[in-house]
């Protein structure tokens, strides 16, 4: 930090990272994650909270390529109301069980069979730091790699069908 004070005398550090200690009990043979929501013999998870940096036409194509799967999205829905987001919400595989407390959230990564990363190439997000992936992986969840999601999103439409059958098996 110092060194940087030396180029400008106004940089601060400000820590940045995943509670750790909250989401490894999702581990915890005795937490773990009680699949309350539509049974489906996998599910395709995001949790978090939901607004413009999610690629809801994403969202609605990973749910039509995986009829046969629950994809359910746990948290606060503030997405703004568009077609692609009528379309996800009429898909019948798709689940909005709402907000859940952190505790809670912090669970629920280990019972998805793979965790997604919806996020939309756009605006900040490009520059964002994607703690999504930290929380995910300190509660055990299996996700897909960012670079196969909204990352590239140029190779994500073809490329992810079939790189997320690789996570599980079929129904």
């Amino acid at each position: 930090m110092e060194h940087r004070q030396a180029i400008n005398p106004n940089s601060y550090f400000i820590p940045n990272g995943v509670d750790f200690e909250l989401f490894k009990r999702a581990l915890d043979a005795d937490l773990r994650c009680r699949r309350d929501h539509p049974p489906a013999s996998s599910i395709i998870g995001f949790a978090g909270w939901m607004g413009f940096h999610i690629d809801v036409a994403l969202a609605a194509g990973v749910a039509e390529a995986f009829p046969d799967y629950s994809l359910v999205l746990v948290g606060p829905d503030r997405l703004p109301d568009s077609s692609e987001y009528q379309r996800l919400r009429s898909l019948p595989n798709v689940h909005f069980p709402g907000a859940e407390g952190n505790e809670r959230a912090a669970q629920l990564p280990e019972g998805f069979n793979v965790a997604l990363m919806p996020g939309c190439s756009a605006g900040n997000i490009l520059s964002a730091y994607p703690l999504k992936l930290h929380e995910y992986l300190a509660a055990g969840g299996r996700l897909l790699p960012p670079h196969c999601q909204s990352y590239c999103p140029s190779t994500m439409s073809s490329a992810l069908p079939k790189h997320l059958r690789s996570h599980f098996p079929d129904p």
